[in-house]
């Protein structure tokens, strides 16, 4: 527990100071660092007796002849957490070392705590790391590696968390803006997150499940992010937040990352914000194999020209988003409202259909033009 090179950095940074003799034992009694290097190695008895038996503190007032390799001073036990793991001993006048010694007693444990908090922080920021590595870009899913890295870490196994993912313009850290984030009074020790390989922000959100089915997701994790948003633009930091799917399984934490990164990559959102609950139709519709929309549609792909079917990805496209609205769906494209009706007109012409009225013909539309697009752009 005592390390050996702690003990001689201390002991080398007190000798610029006191012409007293300092000698740091370890639990077995064994000198590991001493102002007087003839003497490490050696074992001091009295140590030892300190270490195993009831007496904190031994005054030594000449030197023993009765106890191996000691001299006359004050010894005194090194504590960590109410536990002896050494000793600190300075050879001189009782009277006069005890005040000094006492102080010194005090800076080796502080320094101790201190270097085995940071030692904690190390490996805990290592195992936090393999635990999101696994989590995030795990080629196979390794349920007990999780839940090891889980239980380590102190993380809950079956807390419902929600994905958000983070994207930034501009040359920013990124690990400093989590670190703004996690300063948040929203963010909890069940919140798990971190900066990805892309330098994006990936924060797993732990949920209230009581919240999920209120209707009240969208508000909370607004009201989690709108400091950091706010930050953000105070700075003219251009951002985006990617909200996946509730999980509260660790073996699916990947699927509701990748399925950010599908909407980072798939949808473009006038909003901030783009939760994956809305796009969820799309995100099936992209699961469909090419081949099978290929064998549905290829006739009507080989009978329309492209500039037809650029017309008609563009409508159907505009209709989708406002919910086959007219009026807001010929602003978007910035056409009068009766030259929209014409152009839908002719696609009940061309198809026999009517999408305003059937929605399984609206499919039948959102389908095509998702194969249009696809066969455009490589499959």
């Amino acid at each position: 527990m005592l390390d050996k090179i702690l003990a001689e950095r201390f002991i080398d940074k007190i000798s610029e100071f006191t012409e007293y003799n300092v000698n740091i034992m370890n639990e077995k009694g064994i000198i590991i660092a001493s102002k007087d290097k003839d003497r490490i190695g050696g074992f001091h008895e009295i140590a030892y007796k300190i270490i195993n038996g009831e007496d904190d503190q031994i005054i030594t007032e000449h030197e023993e002849h009765n106890y191996l390799g000691v001299k006359y001073g004050i010894n005194m036990a090194i504590f960590y957490h109410h536990k002896k793991i050494g000793v600190i001993g300075m050879t001189g006048k009782p009277d006069e070392v005890a005040p000094i010694l006492k102080i010194m007693r005090m800076s080796v444990e502080t320094m101790l705590e201190y270097e085995l908090y940071k030692e904690d922080i190390q490996h805990r920021k290592n195992l936090k790391e393999q635990f999101l590595n696994l989590i995030l870009y795990g080629e196979d899913t390794d349920l007990f590696s999780l839940k090891y890295y889980a239980s380590q870490l102190g993380y809950s196994e079956t807390a419902v968390r929600i994905p958000i993912l983070i994207t930034t313009e501009g040359n920013v850290d990124t690990s400093q803006l989590l670190r703004k984030i996690k300063e948040g009074s929203l963010h909890t020790y069940e919140d798990i997150s971190a900066v990805t390989r892309e330098k994006q922000i990936i924060i797993f959100k732990c949920f209230d499940k009581g919240k999920i089915l209120q209707g009240t997701y969208k508000y909370v994790i607004g009201e989690y992010l709108g400091n950091f948003l706010g930050f953000l633009l105070d700075r003219d930091i251009e951002c985006h937040f990617y909200i996946g799917t509730f999980q509260n399984e660790l073996e699916e934490y990947r699927k509701a990352y990748q399925q950010c990164c599908w909407l980072r990559d798939h949808v473009k959102a006038k909003s901030r914000g783009v939760y994956f609950y809305d796009y969820a139709g799309e995100y099936i519709h992209s699961l469909v194999p090419f081949m099978e929309l290929h064998q549905i549609y290829h006739v009507f792909e080989e009978l329309l020209d492209e500039k037809n079917q650029d017309d008609i990805v563009e409508l159907v496209d505009a209709l989708e988003r406002n919910n086959y609205n007219l009026v807001d769906s010929s602003k978007e494209l910035f056409i009068h409202k009766n030259t929209l009706v014409f152009r839908l007109n002719k696609l009940k012409v061309i198809f026999s259909i009517n999408p305003l009225q059937k929605s399984n013909e609206r499919e039948f539309l959102k389908y095509m033009c998702a194969y249009f697009k696809r066969k455009r752009n490589g499959f």
